[in-house]
């Protein structure tokens, strides 16, 4: 289908994307590093196409093409997804994957009408958010700024990812006698029951389950009461995080056994890194959340990476500093279509986005 306000204008047409295009997708999406103190590039291999449809119910992806080439030369995305909003489940659409092949700068006069694209494929969404990584100054001065046709990016908060180092001691059965929780593997009924009762407490919290991947894990005291559980998630079979390289400081400390230290190793670059997710995490408080994490990471030893994403007003930043880790930072934008507003209004609870979905 061709955006009804740009077939044909300046050769190049807004299309929506088919299984069929998942090649160009790739080449747009492998073209585009992050770089910093740590370079890296997202990647959606084997299939961006199919990558992007697995985090949501729908996901609608728009290509700028060469009307005489046929040559994808942008892309952008809104995943739909289910997720609660003041207590109550809501259609969220998540902005991302707005890339440019290199070299096609002057296309950018083809934003607004991008996102007009996604948005008249996307009227469902009750909101619409998406997140900028904190050092990336070229995209954050881009949509910031008020630009005519354009939606309104409007600042919410900081959004903080851990990356700590899966290992450690393992909990023994001992510890139920002890009176001391146990770390139990796998979902039933009463983790349902748990996840049904406190997940629609949280803003932009995702409607459980996280996904087909997901390995659960929670601590269950004698009469077998949950305190505190999360979702252990890999994605690698879809979405990769690959090293291009190190930069300052962190190319010395790349060089270094950190690792001894009790710090997740830098992977090599040109890498992909071997990592994890930590989703639909709870707990009853921060020092038992620690005490949780810990557990769950001894039990994760295959992965390189355990990564874990708290909004900035997240009581669980407290069991953090007890656990050695590296982090990065994300700034948290709700997205104001002209004609959809903000969309439904967050209020103060703790917004938890799980750091898979972003």
């Amino acid at each position: 289908m061709n955006s009804p306000n740009n077939k044909g204008r300046s050769g190049y047409a807004i299309c929506l994307a088919t299984p069929d295009d998942a090649e160009a997708i790739g080449r747009i999406f492998d073209s585009v590093d992050f770089s910093g103190g740590i370079g890296v590039r997202f990647e959606r291999k084997p299939n961006p196409y199919l990558s992007l449809a697995a985090e949501g119910y729908k996901a609608v992806i728009c290509l700028l093409k060469n009307e005489e080439s046929g040559q994808a030369v942008g892309v952008g995305a809104c995943v739909m997804r289910k997720a609660f909003v003041c207590g109550r489940e809501k259609n969220v659409g998540y902005l991302t994957g707005l890339k440019l092949l290199p070299g096609n700068g002057k296309l950018l006069r083809f934003m607004p009408d991008c996102y007009a694209f996604l948005r008249a494929h996307t009227k469902e969404a009750d909101l619409y958010m998406t997140t900028i990584l904190s050092g990336n100054l070229p995209a954050r001065r881009l949509l910031e700024k008020r630009r005519r046709n354009m939606p309104r990016y409007l600042y919410r908060g900081d959004y903080t990812v851990y990356c700590l180092k899966p290992g450690g001691r393992a909990l023994r059965e001992s510890r139920l006698r002890a009176g001391g929780p146990v770390l139990c593997r796998g979902a039933d009924a009463a983790l349902r029951d748990f996840y049904q009762k406190h997940q629609s407490d949280h803003d932009l919290a995702a409607v459980v389950p996280a996904g087909p991947a997901a390995d659960f894990y929670s601590f269950r005291g004698g009469d077998g009461e949950i305190t505190a559980a999360c979702a252990v998630w890999d994605q690698q079979s879809y979405k990769q995080y690959r090293i291009t390289g190190y930069g300052g400081a962190c190319k010395a400390l790349s060089k270094l056994p950190v690792h001894l230290l009790g710090y997740p190793a830098f992977p090599k670059a040109g890498a992909a890194a071997n990592y994890a997710s930590a989703a639909l995490l709870h707990a009853s408080a921060p020092e038992i959340a620690a005490d949780f994490l810990r557990a769950v990471l001894a039990e994760t030893k295959a992965y390189g990476l355990l990564l874990i994403g708290l909004y900035e007003n997240d009581p669980l930043h407290a069991a953090l500093r007890h656990i050695k880790h590296f982090r990065y930072s994300s700034r948290l934008y709700l997205v104001d279509f002209e004609d959809a507003g903000p969309g439904a209004v967050l209020n103060d609870a703790t917004i938890r986005i799980d750091v898979g979905l972003l």
